[in-house]
């Protein structure tokens, strides 16, 4: 298995560990990336956390960090 660590990767898994649980928005606005581009590249990064099983998403679509 390879390092897929990028930028947002890291920035999604601080930011979620610090503030808790968020949504997709609240989450790109606190790490300044909402809108366009930066907003494919966030819901990639979260996706592969989650298929890594460090992050999940509640019924509420609030992304939260799982250790």
């Amino acid at each position: 298995m390879q390092n897929r660590e990028r930028r947002y990767h890291r920035l999604a898994a601080e930011t979620l560990q610090i503030h808790g649980d968020m949504t997709m928005t609240q989450l790109s606005r606190k790490i300044g990336c909402d809108g366009g581009r930066n907003r494919h590249l966030l819901r990639d990064a979260l996706r592969d956390l989650e298929k890594e099983g460090w992050i999940t998403i509640d019924s509420r679509n609030r992304w939260k960090w799982c250790l």
